[in-house]
């Protein structure tokens, strides 16, 4: 819900910059004159566009996750969609070769800022991520080498908006932290029923089939996100 909220407030926020820039453009060379009927309407159909991209493309869903170039690459793919689309349009309904300033530069400082908010909003959002703000809680499950480099995955990369909860294991060795060891794997069922981790990561071997379905039911049953990491190291 929150990440959808986000979502409407970059899109508003698109669309301020996007009628800013139009109406600042049309002030430094008409001056302040009244806008007419068709530049209005004009207005309406790029906000129309812009929702449509906006559902199509996700240009406003920011995922921390995804990293700064892909969130500026999805922008420029955005713009350039409703670039081609109004000068199409006004080449088709209208005359453009006299109002191509009029056209360009709006859309031109239109991306500018619109990638400056999201450059700051990936810059803030991930300085409160490291910070603690909004990261899930994963919990581990297993003993072995694959869970041990996740561990060391997860703590290394706070930035991606995780923090390991803790570790269950039937066995313990010195390779994990006391503080995050939080006992057998018969804990896990009061674990996940406490609604206190957000995801589960199963790095058990994979003859362990019968533990694995259990653990996969309950975390389904309690609404909890759960993925399995083949034994890789078992494998090879």
């Amino acid at each position: 819900m929150k990440q959808k909220s986000h979502s409407v407030a970059i899109f508003i926020a698109d669309l301020l910059i996007i009628y800013a820039s139009f109406l600042s453009v049309h002030i430094h060379y008409n001056g302040f004159v009244s806008i007419s009927l068709m530049a209005n309407i004009l207005m309406m159909c790029i906000a129309l566009a812009w929702f449509f991209i906006h559902l199509n493309l996700s240009v406003a869903h920011l995922d921390i996750e995804s990293g700064l170039f892909a969130i500026l690459r999805n922008i420029l793919i955005g713009y350039s969609l409703l670039s081609a689309g109004i000068i199409f349009a006004v080449s088709v309904f209208g005359n453009f070769s006299p109002n191509n300033k009029l056209i360009l530069w709006p859309l031109f400082f239109s991306f500018l800022l619109s990638s400056g908010l999201r450059f700051f909003y990936f810059m803030v959002v991930r300085h409160l991520v490291r910070s603690g703000y909004q990261q899930k809680l994963v919990l581990i499950i297993g003993d072995g080498r694959v869970a041990e480099k996740i561990m060391k995955q997860i703590l290394s990369m706070r930035g991606f908006g995780y923090k390991l909860f803790g570790i269950l294991a039937d066995k313990y060795h010195d390779s994990l932290p006391k503080e995050l060891y939080l006992g057998k794997l018969e804990r896990f069922s009061e674990i996940v029923r406490s609604g206190n981790v957000n995801e589960v990561l199963i790095a058990l071997p994979l003859h362990e089939k019968k533990i694995i379905r259990e653990m996969v039911d309950k975390c389904e049953q309690e609404g909890t996100r759960v993925r399995i990491v083949p034994d890789f190291f078992r494998i090879i």
